[in-house]
Order: C-alpha cells, then sequence, then structure tokens
C-alpha cells in the first residue's frame, strides 16, 4: 500500500529530525564540551545533574559510565543532549519564548535552535495519525533546516537537502514507523516515571511537613509543661504562704484566748 502525500510528509520530516537534527545538536554539544574534557565536566557537575528531578537511571547510567572515561556524547540522545546544555555550565540561555514552546522565527540563538529541534521532536512523537499537511511540512522543514545549519554548520545543510528527497521504500517506511512506536513507547515510560518521582517528591515533602508540624506541637507542648510547673511552684508557694497565714492565724487565735482566760482568771480572784 503507497503512502499518502501526507504520510510520506511525516515520516520524511521525522527522518530530518530522527538523523539530521540530532546531529546537529551532538556537533554544537561537542563544540561547547569537548570530548577530551567531557568525562571530567561531567564530574563537576553530578551534584547538579543527579539532583534534576526528570533525569532517569538509565540516562545517569549513560552519563557515569565505569570507567568513566568511556563517556561519548554519540550514547546520548538529542533530550538528554538538550539537559545537558542546559543544566551543565556554560548553561545555554533560554529562549525568549522558554523551552516548551516554538520560538519566534526571528529568534536565531543557539537556545532557539535548541528549542526548536526539541519542540518539533515532541510534536512528532505525540502525533497520534502520522500525517503532516504539505503547507505545515514546508513550514517545518524550512525552520528546522536553518537550524540544523546554525547548529551543525554547513555539513549538515547537505545532508538536509539529501534528507528532502529520500526515496520512502517499504524498508525505510517499516524502519522510521518501528522507531517512531518505540520513541513513543519510551516517552510514555519517562512520563510515569516522571509522574511517579513527582509523587514521591509530593509524599516526601508532605511528610517532611508533618515532620514539621510535630516538632511545632512538641514545642508547644513543652512551652505548656514549662507553664505548668511554673504554675505548680507559684501555688505551692502560695499554699506554704498560706499555711504559714494559717498557722499564724491559730497561734494569735490561741494567744488571744490565752488573754482572754488569764483575765478571766483575774476578774474571779478579784
Amino acid at each position: 500500500m503507497s503512502l499518502s502525500v501526507e504520510e510520506s510528509n511525516f515520516l520524511r520530516f521525522y527522518y530530518l529530525n530522527l538523523k539530521v537534527a540530532s546531529k546537529a545538536v551532538r556537533v554544537y554539544f561537542d563544540s561547547v564540551h569537548p570530548p577530551a574534557g567531557l568525562a571530567s565536566e561531567l564530574a563537576n557537575s553530578s551534584a547538579t545533574l543527579k539532583g534534576l528531578r526528570f533525569i532517569t537511571k538509565l540516562q545517569l547510567q549513560t552519563l557515569y559510565p565505569s570507567p568513566a572515561s568511556n563517556v561519548r556524547s554519540e550514547d546520548f540522545d538529542t533530550t538528554l543532549i538538550v539537559c545537558l546544555l542546559r543544566n551543565m555550565a556554560p548553561c545555554e540561555s533560554s529562549p525568549v519564548t522558554g523551552w516548551d514552546i516554538l520560538p519566534h522565527p526571528s529568534d536565531t540563538s543557539k537556545g532557539a535552535d535548541l528549542a526548536r529541534v526539541k519542540w518539533y521532536r515532541n510534536k512528532l512523537a505525540h502525533d497520534g495519525d502520522g500525517k503532516l499537511s504539505p503547507t505545515d511540512f514546508s513550514q517545518y522543514w524550512g525552520d528546522l533546516e536553518c537550524a540544523i545549519g546554525r547548529l551543525g554548520g554547513p555539513s549538515l545543510m547537505k545532508e538536509t537537502q539529501s534528507a528532502h528527497h529520500i526515496v520512502l521504500d517499504k524498508s525505510i517506511t517499516d524502519m522510521l514507523n518501528g522507531l517512531r512506536n518505540c520513541e513513543k513507547d519510551v516517552n510514555n515510560l519517562q512520563m510515569s516515571q516522571e509522574s511517579t518521582t513527582s509523587m514521591i517528591n509530593d509524599h516526601t515533602s508532605a511528610i517532611d511537613n508533618q515532620g514539621i508540624i510535630k516538632q511545632e506541637h512538641e514545642n508547644k507542648i513543652q512551652e505548656l509543661n514549662i507553664k505548668f510547673k511554673e504554675i505548680d511552684q507559684k501555688l505551692t508557694k502560695h499554699n506554704e504562704q498560706m499555711a504559714t497565714c494559717e498557722k499564724n492565724i491559730d497561734n494569735l487565735k490561741r494567744k488571744q484566748n490565752d488573754s482572754d482566760d488569764s483575765s478571766g482568771k483575774t476578774g474571779s480572784a478579784i
């Protein structure tokens, strides 16, 4: 069964992203973080990278193999490379529109070109019908082609032009569709992991908050206990004073009684 124009456009643009745009991102990454010093730079950035909420265990294993000298940017996918460029010094500046929105055509900064590659890749990964209209194909291709040239240089511009005329026979079509399905599965797993990680962080935060609340309650109880002790001490002191007063009153009464008795005896004698 032959492909429709829209299906052909989609697979051709998918091929451009998969084979050429990813290579352009890697070429730029290697220019910022040369292969000879990559292991050392990753070691210096380990605390930052390992602390990222959305980085996966598999990605960390790719970044920190044993021995460390085995690390190669060829093993990094586009998503990971963009993540590294954003979080390793010198951190790539964010485009005006941010990392998750397709930049304006007038923004030709490196950050904007990286965001373009990321945006188109995400769009292809989440596109359900696998079709691209001629208008969208022409617009998307021109935008991404320029970004590839700025990131990867003239040699990759030639690859872009070759990709435009690639013959989509059955073997290539099957391969591209298979890769696309694999990418969808990976994206779904990563989203699931991010969701799980977020839930764990929320629960951890809730537990921490409970700990804070518990500590506040314990502090209040301690304050109340101190006040209770102070009240007890005051009550004891008051009770002692009252007991002393009662004794004094009893003594006064006794003296008065003794005095009355003495007066009575004196009167009788007279």
